[in-house]
């Protein structure tokens, strides 16, 4: 299954008017631009069958768990991606080396802020989005969407094979 969405699709158009609703009033703190995506998020996660849930608490071993703005769950509780917002203040490079350091996953990870986004896929660096741009937004979407972990990809088979 791939992800369907288009410049055009109400969600994306509710996007781009809700970051310029946002700057129209001065707001720039991380905890309301990340509503937008938030919102945008949980639409295409629907496509899937899968939820956003925000405030997602990333387990540790002998560590207290660390929260993550959000994580794409299936009906399983597979997590498919966890999703990391930042504000337009924020120097998204510096923030993804501290995330990464404390022990985020590194596996299909979005780091977003309202003009930028970094996609991390089996701990590489796969993609950098001008998110100000609907095409890039899309296509950073998709990537995010459309990617199945290793373990996840393994399951998927075993469940079509025992069908």
């Amino acid at each position: 299954m791939s992800l369907n969405l288009k410049p055009t699709h109400k969600s994306v158009v509710a996007y781009y008017e809700s970051l310029k609703k946002f700057e129209h009033l001065g707001i720039k703190h991380e905890s309301a631009v990340r509503s937008a995506f938030q919102e945008l998020l949980e639409t295409c996660a629907r496509q899937f069958d899968w939820k956003l849930v925000p405030e997602y608490a990333i387990k540790r071993k002998g560590k207290v768990p660390l929260k993550a703005d959000g994580a794409l769950l299936d009906p399983f509780g597979l997590t498919h991606g966890i999703w990391e917002a930042k504000d337009v203040d924020d120097d998204l490079e510096k923030e993804i080396k501290a995330k990464f350091s404390i022990g985020y996953p590194r596996d299909n990870i979005l780091f977003q802020e309202p003009g930028r986004a970094i996609l991390y896929q089996q701990g590489e660096r796969v993609y950098e989005a001008d998110l100000k741009k609907p095409d890039d937004l899309i296509h950073t979407l998709q990537l995010f969407l459309d990617y199945a972990p290793p373990a996840i990809a393994e399951w998927g088979k075993a469940v079509e094979e025992f069908k």
